[in-house]
């Protein structure tokens, strides 16, 4: 399995204030028209909130958003067995440049973990729920309410 992000990712993600060339390379496709057109959407979106703003993380305690990376890497807690066990159905929507959790690595524990379903979206990035909000809540409205149908999901 493939665990490490592109270096851009890295550079980039260390920032403590990013601007919207910065927020494609994080979280869309920068190489697609549609995707950047899509990011500049987004970001607007995001620009007429007026309340429940994100608060800045500081960089002293970025630590930790990369000691949860390592603690999945070294499963204590047996997390890998227990999805692989699992009867609860998982959907991951992922995109075709995923530049922290490349696709791949979903596909090979797709055979893996018996009640998971991948969806890889085209010409998107880390941020396809941005890029495609609209599209992402349909793929999981209609997962969740044919796992209902199956009696799986509440």
């Amino acid at each position: 399995m493939k665990y490490s992000y592109e270096e851009i990712f890295l550079k980039v993600s260390r920032k403590y204030d990013n601007d919207f060339e910065d927020e494609v390379i994080l979280f869309f496709e920068p190489t697609s028209k549609i995707s950047r057109l899509t990011a500049e959407e987004s970001h607007q979106r995001i620009a007429q909130r007026t309340k429940d703003n994100d608060i800045k993380v500081r960089p002293d305690l970025w630590q930790f958003y990369f000691k949860g990376g390592e603690d999945f890497q070294q499963d204590p807690y047996n997390a890998r067995q227990k999805l692989a066990e699992t009867k609860i159905p998982i959907i991951v929507i992922s995109a075709d440049h995923e530049i922290c959790f490349p696709p791949e690595n979903w596909f090979e524990l797709n055979r893996k973990l018996p009640t998971t379903q991948v969806v890889v979206i085209p010409q998107s990035g880390h941020g396809v729920h941005h890029q495609y909000p609209d599209l992402v809540s349909s793929y999981i409205h209609s997962f969740i309410e044919h796992n209902k149908n199956l009696g799986l999901a509440n």
